[in-house]
């Protein structure tokens, strides 16, 4: 079973329209919680198969900064605010979800692979962060609180 996160809402809903993903449970704030179908694990196994030439990272975060330069100065500085802290919420949802994994797992067992994916996640969002105080303190913008 996968639940959806905001951040993760376009993908999965592509995938159902597919009919590789199905929607077996809806809860509060629109989190879904969805099912692969046959069809789903068929293809999963093939794109899994067949690795790509070429990494590509597609990544909305990074590139909404590289667009900065279009905008003026103090939209710039207000969007790389709002970046952050769209980062920063993200990151409070996957912990508050790994705190439920954690709570899960028994002492001494292997942690499952969806907290390794989390973990993955987490460490995801706290680089993006670190970057994006970086880039505001390299950029003269003072930097928001630590708990923003």
């Amino acid at each position: 079973m996968i639940r959806s996160w905001p951040l993760y809402g376009p993908e999965l809903n592509h995938l159902a329209a597919g009919g590789l993903v199905t929607v077996v449970a809806e809860g509060p704030r629109g989190h879904r919680t969805y099912a692969i179908t046959d069809a789903g694990r068929a293809e999963l196994r093939c794109w899994m198969g067949n690795p790509p030439g070429q990494f590509n990272v597609c990544n909305g975060f990074a590139l909404r900064p590289f667009l900065l330069s279009a905008l003026e100065p103090e939209e710039a500085r207000a969007a790389r605010r709002g970046l952050l802290a769209q980062n920063d919420a993200a990151l409070a949802d996957l912990r508050e979800q790994v705190d439920k994994f954690e709570a899960l797992v028994e002492p001494g067992a292997p942690p499952p692979l969806n907290r390794l994916v989390a973990e993955f996640g987490l460490r995801s969002f706290e680089t993006l962060r670190d970057w994006a105080l970086w880039a505001l303190d390299h950029l003269g913008e003072a930097t928001p609180p630590a708990n923003q």
